[in-house]
């Protein structure tokens, strides 16, 4: 007798792939089983996109844009590039909805990476169409300032620390897939790097830490703003300030001829 290879009441389940959020969101909040046979395809590249990385296509993350409609992560970064480029408003492919602009800052939104799992669904934002709100400040924006207020407090707070020539103390950010840095301005002439890990003790500083982290993570929820900054942590560094490389080669080079 020959095997059966699918048993007659087996029942295959069907791939997920509609890639309008608020349709895809009623279909993944009523079985989140569905996260697993998701099929994504970016309607500009026509590529898959990727919800769970182990699973789907690693460099190319499904994202969701305002208005509901879904690329993939290269494509939308694309998009928005060259319309910088031509000095012109992105728009929606398929709705035309321009790229919303954070009023504060006057970066542009460029969507969210979609939740990949049940449970980021409820705090992520609605659409436009229902009412979803584009923060006044993008993500980014909100992560560098506050580190720069961090490091600031950090000088006034903590006990006396032994740095070297052109070291400071300074704040960076971090949660999964995403880190944050001290940069100085572009006209200094200058680059951060970080050169040891500090520890945070107990203290005034790691209590406005972890008030900081819960207020973004709070604010975020529900507002389009680039980066979901729910699990954002800060660490305590020190900072060294340096030339560019091709500066530092040229002043080594000269020091070494005098």
């Amino acid at each position: 007798m020959s095997a059966i290879a699918n048993p007659p009441n087996a029942q295959s389940v069907a791939a997920v792939t509609d890639t309008f959020w608020p349709s895809l969101r009623t279909i993944l909040t009523s079985d989140p089983g569905k996260f697993n046979v998701l099929n994504l395809e970016c309607g500009i590249c026509l590529e898959p996109m990727a919800v769970l990385p182990h699973l789907h296509h690693p460099d190319h993350g499904a994202r969701v844009l305002p208005c509901g409609h879904m690329f993939g992560s290269k494509c939308v970064s694309d998009m928005k590039n060259e319309a910088d480029r031509k000095e012109e408003c992105a728009k929606c492919p398929v709705c035309r909805t321009v790229f919303d602009v954070h009023t504060h800052c006057a970066h542009s939104h460029s969507g969210m990476p979609m939740p990949s799992c049940a449970e980021a669904i409820p705090s992520f934002p609605r659409v436009l169409s229902e009412g979803g709100e584009i923060a006044e400040k993008c993500g980014d924006c909100q992560v560098i300032d506050t580190m720069m207020s961090l490091s600031l407090l950090a000088h006034s707070l903590l006990p006396p620390v032994r740095m070297g020539d052109l070291e400071t103390i300074g704040v960076s950010a971090s949660k999964p897939g995403f880190r944050w840095r001290l940069k100085l301005g572009s006209g200094s002439g200058m680059e951060m790097r970080i050169v040891r890990d500090l520890i945070m003790n107990e203290g005034p500083l790691r209590r406005i830490c972890e008030e900081v982290e819960k207020s973004l993570s709070r604010n975020s929820a529900g507002v389009w703003q680039s980066v979901d900054l729910d699990g954002l942590k800060f660490q305590l560094h020190v900072y060294q300030k340096l030339f560019p490389q091709r500066q530092r080669t040229y002043l080594r080079d000269r020091d070494s001829i005098l």
